[in-house]
Order: structure tokens, then C-alpha cells, then sequence
């Protein structure tokens, strides 16, 4: 509770935080995605196989549609291609 109210935050995302802080400490960009499946209280076993059970890959498909309109990387101009190489063949 202290968390969402000083930070306003709809969600946490523990699981990220490793993978956020070695990008922070190596400047090195992160963009999460996360979709969430339940509210992690009471009902969030039922809630997540509800979710799984019903879930039809909205959020995949919206993510595909951020990263084929990604900028040229000026980093790894590269990177990018191949990554939407990969999202074609989906």
C-alpha cells in the first residue's frame, strides 16, 4: 500500500526488478511488457487460471505492433530487422 501510494503505481512488478537493475547499473535501455493475470490476493490462483483459460494473445499481438514501429536502434540498426523477421514468420 505505502508503494502504490507514494509511487501511484496501477501495478508492481517484482519479478522485473533483477533484470531492471543490472540495465540500470549498465545504462543499458529496458522495456517491460507485462500483462497482468490477477491481483495477487486471495483469488489469485482461480483469477490466473481464468485468465490462462480465456486469454487470447491481445497483449502479444499489441507488443509485435510496438516493436514493428520501433525506431532504427542507433546502437545495433541490425537489431531491429531481425527482430521483425522473427515477428513475421508468427
Amino acid at each position: 500500500e505505502r508503494l502504490r501510494a507514494v509511487t501511484e503505481a496501477d501495478a508492481v512488478d517484482m519479478n522485473s526488478f533483477g533484470l531492471a537493475a543490472v540495465c540500470a547499473d549498465h545504462k543499458v535501455p529496458l522495456f517491460i511488457w507485462r500483462i497482468i493475470s490477477d491481483r495477487a490476493d486471495g483469488t489469485a490462483a482461480e483469477d490466473f487460471r481464468t485468465f490462462v483459460s480465456e486469454y487470447k494473445g491481445d497483449g502479444g499481438r499489441a507488443l509485435a505492433d510496438v516493436i514493428r514501429n520501433l525506431p532504427p536502434n542507433p546502437n545495433d540498426p541490425a537489431s531491429y530487422p531481425a527482430i521483425e523477421k522473427l515477428l513475421r514468420e508468427d
